[in-house]
């Protein structure tokens, strides 16, 4: 159904009586959250209230929730063969956090490892999450290494990951975020301000295969987990890394 095609909210009320969709009651949720939210922004801060520019934003993230993978945001800085693909450790002021977010057939789940300037493991962090979709694990992954380095007092990072959209996003607050990662990223955004110097980089995923066996190991269990030693899953990439 081409949500698009309505241009007043009298159209599209019916149209509701006409069909018997599930659709309509997703695109009725996302429309009303639209509306309430330019209601607000018309009595508290002026702003014009518009039906047709409501119904077409309500329109754009309908269609992003229905096809998700047609709707990915695509990485414009340069082809990814250029990008570093092996593991660099951080100064030796810094700790480097690297992370990922994966999913199987069941859950998915997040993965974050804390590394020192030798690549030595500092510090690591699974947690299991329902299914998602993938930017919003990375965004979450993000979240959740910002959180345990506040709580463990560490004040100076370099957070590092595969997902390059999300560094984008993080990097240039001028970037217009899909509705998805509003509320992760802002939380992202507040948090990075806790920490003395703060750095994030974008790293081939041949880079990333420690954080990625974290978020794998997070998806095969039934709560977080937290590490101070490595765990013995983690030993054969955790070498790899080191040797390369």
């Amino acid at each position: 159904m081409d949500f698009g095609q309505f241009r007043e909210l009298g159209e599209w009320l019916s149209m509701l009586w006409k069909n018997n969709d599930k659709s309509i009651f997703s695109f009725g949720a996302v429309l009303m959250w639209n509306g309430w939210k330019a209601k607000c922004k018309s009595l508290m801060c002026g702003d014009p209230f518009i039906p047709e520019s409501i119904i077409n934003r309500a329109s754009a993230q309908f269609v992003e929730i229905a096809n998700p993978e047609e709707t990915e945001h695509t990485v414009t800085t340069g082809p990814v063969s250029n990008l570093p693909t092996s593991w660099m450790p951080p100064s030796t002021t810094q700790i480097k956090i690297n992370f990922d977010g994966a999913s199987n057939d069941l859950q998915s789940g997040i993965g974050v490892v804390f590394r020192n300037h030798k690549g030595e493991f500092y510090l690591g962090r699974v947690v299991n999450v329902p299914r998602n979709h993938p930017e919003v694990l990375e965004a979450m992954a993000v979240r959740e290494g910002l959180l345990l380095a506040v709580n463990e007092g560490i004040r100076l990072i370099w957070i590092e990951g595969d997902a390059q959209q999300i560094v984008k996003f993080l990097l240039d607050q001028s970037l217009e975020v899909p509705w998805r990662l509003h509320h992760v990223l802002a939380d992202c955004r507040k948090l990075r301000l806790e920490f003395d110097q703060f750095h994030i980089s974008f790293i081939h995923p041949t880079g990333n295969s420690v954080a990625h066996c974290m978020a794998k190991h997070a998806c095969t269990i039934s709560r977080p987990n937290t590490w101070y030693v490595f765990p013995p899953f983690l030993l054969p990439v955790l070498l790899k890394d080191l040797t390369q």
